[in-house]
């Protein structure tokens, strides 16, 4: 069995919520309301703006949530949440932001 680096499994994560898309976009909009972070929230809004100034003021890019009401979705990334709801521009921005 290949073992895949961290990159490597960042991208096959982020083409499995592109693939996955609408339905799985679906339910985690209804669980939404229990998610934690500030950046989260805002990828979830397509907040450019609001992503941006949170990664400038030094929001931690990489922090897992902890979704203890949404099994599926406990660990993602600000970066997974943005691949999940398919926003191309969230994803340049936690990119070049260190995600």
């Amino acid at each position: 069995m290949k073992t895949l680096s961290v990159s490597q499994l960042r991208v096959l994560v982020v083409a499995m919520c592109l693939a996955l898309g609408g339905a799985v976009a679906s339910i985690a909009w209804k669980l939404s309301n229990y998610v934690d972070t500030a950046l989260v929230r805002a990828v979830r809004k397509s907040d450019h703006a609001r992503i941006r100034s949170l990664l400038d003021d030094g929001a931690r890019v990489n922090r897992r949530t902890s979704n203890f009401l949404a099994a599926n979705f406990t660990g993602f990334t600000p970066l997974m949440w943005a691949a999940l709801y398919r926003d191309p521009e969230a994803i340049r921005i936690l990119v070049s932001g260190g995600a």
